[in-house]
């Protein structure tokens, strides 16, 4: 269950945006999760409402807004939709070429958050905070980018590998 790593980047990563900027409390976090990672949304929400307790995070609504998998085809450029469970998808709908290379579905990403600031005469807490956070994170090795975006050829093995997975795990999207 990865998700909970995960959830660990991102609580720590939106603190430490919220905190930067004086921050009293995230209200909201949107995420951008691309079709292709193997991450359950519902497994993602708990993990990040768990994560986020003690923290200006805490209580935040987490919004998953998920990207479809799409291929752009290398002998045209037509972009399309591709389903690992259906083998007529496999091919491009304007010239049937089976080349191309992945065009969304990799996005991993923290697209926007929503905070509340300090009002007036409250204490700010946030830079001792900050601090601590930027301490600690110094401390631990250093972790692969938590947004992940690009573009890499898809080949008939990555979709027989997406097919699988899903034929695994019935209701997952991958």
């Amino acid at each position: 269950m990865h998700e909970t790593g995960v959830c660990r980047d991102i609580v720590e990563t939106v603190e430490m945006s919220a905190l930067r900027g004086h921050a009293k409390r995230v209200v909201e976090v949107r995420l951008k999760l691309g079709e292709v990672h193997d991450v359950v949304p519902e497994i993602l929400s708990g993990a990040f409402e768990w994560m986020a307790r003690g923290t200006v995070v805490e209580g935040a609504r987490l919004v998953i807004e998920r990207v479809p998998f799409t291929v752009q085809c290398e002998a045209c450029g037509h972009i399309f939709r591709l389903d690992a469970l259906d083998e007529a998808t496999w091919h491009c709908p304007e010239c049937a070429s089976r080349r191309y290379h992945m065009h969304t579905g990799r996005e991993f990403l923290i697209d926007a958050i929503e905070v509340q600031g300090y009002g007036p005469g409250e204490e700010d807490e946030s830079q001792a905070r900050l601090a601590q956070l930027q301490t600690d994170r110094a401390s631990r090795a250093p972790k692969e980018a938590l947004a992940v975006s690009g573009r890499r050829a898809v080949g008939r093995e990555d979709v027989a590998r997406a097919a699988a997975a899903r034929r695994a795990v019935p209701n997952a999207r991958v």
